[in-house]
């Protein structure tokens, strides 16, 4: 599935957004293997951070003035929130870039991760990790849209159920956008 996913994002004319007046940002989008099916890594977040408490994400934050790129910054918030080595992630590509309602420009940047792993998870940030497989995306009764004002706009936003957790907002749109590509190019090189 990597290489497949690998060569997708490798061929994926992304979107970069533009940053005026957003807050750049990056998140790591961590995918690995168990039990010999495709997951994908995201946290909790605990109650002591400033924004979206207790909201399901992934690895990530805003970008720091040393940041190289996108890249470098989501690998940062990796290592400073669950504690992922660099050198344990295979980079495999970009999806396009997202604004959220809160004011971020997000850039999500995939990787595969071996695991099992020996995550170091930040007391600050992350409570608890969920490993959700990636079959929880493809099934239709998982997932529900929802429209949402915010400051006067409207906003289609996104929710995936996996056990007693919501994946909503940024991370859900997110792993659509990623679910969406992959199974579309797949499903059409099937054919």
């Amino acid at each position: 599935m990597f290489d497949t996913v690998q060569k997708i994002l490798a061929d994926f004319r992304r979107k970069k957004l533009p940053a005026q007046g957003l807050t750049p940002a990056a998140v790591l989008v961590p995918l690995f293997l168990k039990n010999e099916q495709p997951h994908l890594l995201m946290g909790r977040r605990t109650d002591k951070v400033l924004k979206h408490k207790g909201q399901i994400s992934f690895p990530g934050g805003v970008r720091d003035p040393e940041d190289r790129d996108e890249v470098d910054c989501a690998l940062r918030e990796a290592w400073e929130e669950v504690g992922l080595e660099r050198e344990d992630v295979t980079v495999l590509g970009q999806l396009s870039d997202i604004q959220t309602m809160t004011g971020y420009l997000v850039t999500p940047v995939v990787g595969r991760i071996p695991f099992p792993y020996e995550f170091k998870l930040n007391p600050v940030e992350v409570e608890e990790l969920i490993l959700v497989p990636w079959n929880v995306f493809s099934e239709p009764q998982k997932h529900r849209r929802e429209v949402f004002e915010h400051e006067g706009s409207t906003h289609e936003v996104d929710f995936y159920e996996f056990e007693h957790h919501t994946i909503w907002g940024a991370t859900a749109r997110i792993t659509r956008q990623l679910v969406e590509l992959v199974e579309d190019r797949t499903s059409v090189e099937e054919t």
